[in-house]
């Protein structure tokens, strides 16, 4: 009766195909939890000038990106506006504009979060920004835009407004002027009619007691220029 009996050769050879099987699942779902999308706005985000905006970016499905890069940029990949790698912030090759305005929100970080903060935006800020996370090999990326409005270049110049309100006033100094001549113009004319109608012809109609007619008598002025008639004639004579 023979013993079979296993050599090593013929051990490893069988164990092999199984370390091969192994490998590969534990690499494929190494890379499977390692695949992560970059997820940003879908819609312009508005800003005014002087104001801090906040541009969001997140990984899904959620995940700390504490042992990320995380570099957001502009159009230029090297030139940044804000990078953060190795676990801090790297000022190193920072465009200039964004020096001292820029902050990474790290009080999300765990849950995937990494928004960042722009401070005093200006009208160069408008336009398209990146942010790119990368995960040892795996790499992703979103892209957002920037709207930027100045109200303040809309408001009206001082000098209109004084303008406006010199306008007004002249303005209004000419209706009242109009308005008071036209008064005072009512007022002589109702005044000439008045009197007028009170001594017509050197008459002056006056309402008799008795009989309730209007009588008529002679002004004084009349009666004394009467007289002087008469005394001049009987002179005469």
């Amino acid at each position: 009766m023979k013993v079979l009996s296993f050599c090593p050769r013929s051990r490893y050879s069988f164990l092999l195909p199984h370390f091969i099987i192994y490998f590969i699942t534990f690499q494929i779902h190494k890379v499977e939890s390692a695949l992560f999308k970059v997820i940003g706005p879908h819609h312009p985000i508005s800003a005014e000038v002087g104001e801090d905006v906040v541009l969001p970016c997140h990984l899904s499905p959620r995940r700390s990106a504490e042992d990320m890069e995380v570099r957001w940029f502009r159009s230029k990949f090297t030139s940044y506006v804000h990078l953060y790698r190795y676990r801090k912030d790297q000022f190193d090759q920072q465009m200039p504009e964004y020096q001292g305005r820029t902050e990474l929100l790290k009080d999300g970080f765990t849950n995937g979060s990494v928004d960042l903060k722009i401070a005093s935006v200006q009208l160069s800020d408008e336009g398209q920004y990146t942010c790119f996370i990368q995960d040892d090999v795996i790499t992703e990326e979103a892209q957002m835009e920037i709207k930027v409005t100045d109200h303040s270049s809309q408001k009206v110049p001082a000098w209109i407004v004084v303008l406006g309100v010199i306008m007004v006033v002249l303005f209004g100094v000419i209706i009242l002027t109009v308005y008071f001549s036209k008064r005072k113009g009512k007022h002589v004319k109702e005044v000439g009619k008045s009197h007028f109608s009170s001594f017509h012809f050197g008459k002056q109609l006056d309402c008799n007691e008795h009989s309730g007619f209007p009588s008529m008598q002679y002004s004084e002025d009349l009666e004394e220029d009467k007289s002087h008639v008469a005394l001049s004639s009987y002179i005469g004579m």
